[in-house]
């Protein structure tokens, strides 16, 4: 499962591709949402363009995503304010 809602938002569960040829959000591939971004994974460049995509595209402000887990890693957990239908119907 990509995610786990709680009372408070969603956890979500990524894989992000760094170095892509454009950054966008692909769909849910198994247990994972995947993301492909379009910056190198140095100097939090990448970490930076995802929470910057994320937020324009569930209309939220960057800093209400939280990286919970796998900042230095490919497979991130993060955390969104939403309900698990609301990050549906603002992604697909």
């Amino acid at each position: 499962m990509w995610n786990q809602e709680s009372e408070t938002g969603t956890i979500v569960f990524l894989k992000v591709i760094p170095k892509s040829r454009e950054s966008r959000i692909v769909g849910v591939f198994g247990d994972f949402l995947k993301v492909k971004l379009n910056s190198a994974p140095e100097r939090g460049k990448a970490n930076t363009e995802l929470l910057n995509l994320l937020a324009i595209h569930l209309e939220l402000r960057k800093t209400d995503i939280e990286i919970l887990q796998g900042q230095t890693d490919s497979y991130k957990t993060i955390f969104i304010p939403l309900k698990l239908s609301e990050i549906e119907s603002r992604l697909f």
